[in-house]
């Protein structure tokens, strides 16, 4: 009976460990899907005795057919987390923090070109702290995103599906957001499940404990 109680143990804090680790603040790589490009982040080597939040940090996306050759960069807004989307015609670089917090600058979602770079927060994108479920310290909005149409050649649209079933659409040329809104009932429905369910998995694991000590007592 420890397997149970070992997955269940799992289930109920990998999430909240994973979802609060502490920040990085490493540079750090993202290929396109296609690998035919790469976005390095780095901090300004003058920068090296600064603290990390103070450094400047820089996107520098490269072609990597041939000779490596860099083809853009920007001016980039770390906030002490890796991860994000490369395009794979190399043009659109996003990155989104999952942590939602309304009164942070707007850091929400950044969308990089080589043309401009788009900064949204959490009231731009008319998210609603009250909807999100909670890790140990911080509140999870992201459910997954992605870039569409395609990311093979013309991405210019950035999807993001939140955690309370809504889509968002960002138009990365226009910076136009389009909010697809849920049924409220259903939004209802699901924050409930959320609110109760880590609730339910204990009194489970509580269930489980009694039964194997139970057992224990009677070999």
């Amino acid at each position: 009976m420890k397997r149970p109680i070992t997955i269940l143990f799992f289930i109920l804090f990998s999430h909240l460990t994973f979802a609060d680790e502490p920040p990085c603040w490493c540079e750090f790589s993202i290929k396109s899907n296609n690998g035919v490009y790469q976005a390095d982040i780095e901090f300004e080597k003058s920068d090296s005795l600064k603290e990390p939040w103070e450094r400047r940090w820089t996107i520098k996306v490269y072609d990597m057919k041939l000779d490596t050759s860099l083809i853009w960069s920007s001016k980039f807004f770390q906030d002490g987390y890796g991860g994000g989307v490369l395009s794979n015609d190399g043009q659109i670089y996003v990155y989104l923090n999952d942590w939602l917090d309304m009164k942070e600058p707007p850091n929400q979602v950044v969308i990089y070109t080589p043309q401009k770079t788009l900064r949204f927060s959490g009231k731009d994108l008319g998210l609603n702290p009250d909807n999100y479920s909670h890790t140990v310290s911080h509140k999870i909005w992201i459910d997954e995103y992605e870039l569409i149409p395609n990311r093979l050649s013309d991405s210019t649209n950035l999807r993001i599906k939140t955690d309370d079933l809504k889509e968002i659409l960002i138009n990365v040329k226009s910076s136009k957001i389009e909010n697809s809104i849920a049924n409220p009932e259903f939004v209802e429905e699901n924050n409930i499940l959320k609110k109760y369910g880590i609730g339910i998995l204990i009194f489970i694991g509580l269930g489980i404990l009694l039964i194997t000590l139970k057992n224990k007592k009677r070999a």
